[in-house]
């Protein structure tokens, strides 16, 4: 089977207010029917990158293709309006005067049949029964749905989603972003979403960018991002993790206050994928799924802290280095503050990177 086709292509795009570049040399290439995410934290310049798409901020460098035409580079900027484009606010924006199906119906006066066609995108969200109410009557999870009906229903070439649940509880948001994935996959709707929110990505994207300080790090699958971070940012970003000491022993070993750490694959402690020298001084990434309570085991850490979550705690440890770590365990298993506790490693994949200043990598 051939790959979907590139539908949006943002090659080395620069954005900038007055001298002070937002976004630098940013690339991203979605294939049609795809769902992307870009995911980092406030200030970054992923809702820059989103107005730059939708055509409410001119390019300093680069050029943005949508479907196989030019809509943006220095020389050209087509206007938001011939760019077909759907953009869902983290406000929504619904109109307060308007009914739910007016609302909806906006973006189609000059279509025949708007109403049919906005009652239409009403049932596909579940609220064709809301029609006639007003925004202020709708719930927050309503209301969202209302503004992605609205969205959709001029059958725009791209879907563009700023920060779309951040005002819903969490509960709420995840089962909207299940339900928004299932409804843009089911459509074959190309999409670009951006959010702070990790678990809100990697419910609903396909692949996801991490950016940082307008750059991305990593473009990858939420797996990759948390098991294979390709840098520091990514690494301490994406999931819960510390980093411990360790001494490469061999080309597959890892020496750790915890014990000695066998590879599945070669060492590599940079974002290149050099291999790290035996004697190495590395930081290895652990994540509390790494990280095992075994009462057998005669490695002991401090219970720091604990935090219940259900089925699990998540512990804080701290090893007799003074080093910490954190371990998920199941909650039946409930220790005191200050307890010692048995913990081994438990190592599928391993993230190490190169110790600044270490001489012995030299």
């Amino acid at each position: 089977m051939s790959a979907a086709p590139a539908w949006l292509v943002v090659d080395r795009v620069s954005v900038g207010y007055g001298r002070r570049a937002v976004v630098e040399e940013l690339s991203i290439t979605l294939p049609a029917g795809t769902i992307g995410c870009l995911l980092g934290p406030s200030g970054c310049g992923k809702t820059t990158v989103l107005r730059a798409i939708a055509g409410f901020e001119p390019l300093l460098a680069g050029h943005i293709e949508l479907g196989g035409e030019t809509v943006a580079s220095v020389q050209l900027q087509r206007p938001p309006e011939e760019r077909r484009v759907g953009m869902v606010f983290q406000d929504h924006a619904l109109f307060p005067h308007l009914t739910v199906l007016d609302n909806v119906r906006f973006g189609l006066q000059r279509q025949p049949d708007a109403a049919g066609r906005a009652l239409r995108m009403l049932e596909t969200v579940g609220l064709a029964h809301a029609a006639r109410r007003y925004p202020h009557e709708l719930s927050g999870g309503q209301q969202q749905r209302v503004a992605l009906a609205r969205a959709l229903a001029p059958e725009p070439r791209l879907l563009l989603l700023d920060e779309p649940f951040a005002n819903l509880d969490i509960e709420l948001r995840e089962r909207l972003g299940l339900e928004l994935r299932h409804l843009l996959k089911s459509a074959g709707i190309t999409a670009l979403m951006v959010t702070h929110d990790q678990h809100e990505a990697f419910a609903i994207a396909d692949d996801i960018g991490v950016m940082s300080e307008g750059r991305i790090q990593q473009w990858d699958s939420a797996y990759n991002l948390y098991h294979r971070p390709g840098n520091r940012f990514v690494a301490d970003f994406v999931g819960q993790g510390t980093f411990v000491t360790g001494i490469v022993a061999g080309d597959r070993q890892l020496q750790l206050e915890l014990g000695l750490v066998h590879s599945p694959q070669p060492v590599t402690c940079t974002e290149h994928g050099d291999l790290c020298p035996q004697g190495c001084a590395v930081d290895v990434l652990l994540r509390p799924d790494d990280v095992i309570h075994d009462d057998l085991s005669p490695v002991t850490a401090e219970v720091l802290a604990k935090a219940f979550r259900g089925a699990e705690f998540l512990y804080t440890l701290r090893l007799a280095s003074g080093a910490t770590v954190l371990s998920l365990v199941p909650s039946h298993h409930n220790h005191a503050i200050g307890e010692r506790i048995g913990i081994r490693l438990e190592l599928d994949h391993v993230v190490a990177f190169r110790r600044e200043g270490a001489a012995q990598c030299a």
